[in-house]
């Protein structure tokens, strides 16, 4: 089992000096987001998959077990106070009947919401508190994967963006391409919201409108409008 790794918000964050994270080294990473809000689900995809990880997502317990058995996700977040089974039930459901024993972040609206299971060992590694702030998390996911992270320092190098060139999204939906056209116009007039109403509006049909939905929803966080226009003429070819 992976060391017990608490919350790390009053700790340790990465190093401003190293840079952004723009990856890992090593092997790709599955993660399973399991929560009932499907916004903090497609936050935290936005988040991840830009620095490599596959992600997938689960609504409740029941559905993040059954998708524990699926994907064999090397990390679960899991969303404390979700409708339907207890969550640290189902952390314990997942420690104890996967040999793959996947490491577990809890994700929690505060610490309180998590002691009345103080008196034995948790069924979790760690856990961050919402609103879930970037880099946090990204230290708490370093620390219990034992990632070593790719840094990029703004001022020496530009941070690179998925190639979508040569059929990285061939498996775009129709309806997704034909969103193309209103995604750069708002883009190029720095109209961030216009980006957003548009992606809200899509409806996902396969799996890569789903990541690339969140790739883009990860862009307008970070207000790279730039970013958003490249990617949508890479897509194009």
């Amino acid at each position: 089992m992976l060391p017990i790794v608490h919350n790390l918000s009053d700790t340790a964050e990465p190093t401003p000096s190293k840079g952004q994270i723009v990856g890992y080294k090593g092997k790709p990473l599955s993660v399973l987001v399991v929560d009932h809000d499907a916004l903090q689900r497609d936050f935290l995809e936005a988040l991840l998959v830009p620095l490599g990880f596959v992600v997938h997502q689960a609504y409740d317990g029941l559905s993040g077990l059954h998708a524990v058995a699926q994907f064999h996700p090397d990390m679960v977040l899991l969303s404390v106070k979700m409708p339907g089974e207890d969550d640290l039930v189902t952390a314990a459901k997942i420690r104890s009947g996967h040999p793959s024993k996947p490491a577990i972040i809890m994700v929690s609206a505060g610490n309180a919401e998590l002691s009345a299971d103080a008196d034995r060992a948790p069924d979790y590694d760690a856990f961050v508190t919402k609103p879930v702030d970037s880099n946090t998390l990204l230290t708490t996911i370093g620390h219990v994967l034992h990632l070593e992270w790719i840094y990029v320092k703004d001022d020496e190098v530009e941070i690179d963006i998925p190639d979508f060139s040569n059929g990285y999204f061939s498996g775009l939906s129709s309806k997704i391409r034909q969103s193309f056209h209103k995604i750069r116009q708002a883009s190029e007039l720095g109209h961030v919201r216009g980006v957003e109403n548009v992606l809200n509006s899509l409806a996902i049909e396969t799996e890569s409108d789903r990541v690339f939905i969140a790739i883009i929803k990860r862009y307008v966080r970070d207000f790279d409008l730039a970013a958003i226009t490249r990617a949508i003429n890479d897509a194009e070819l």
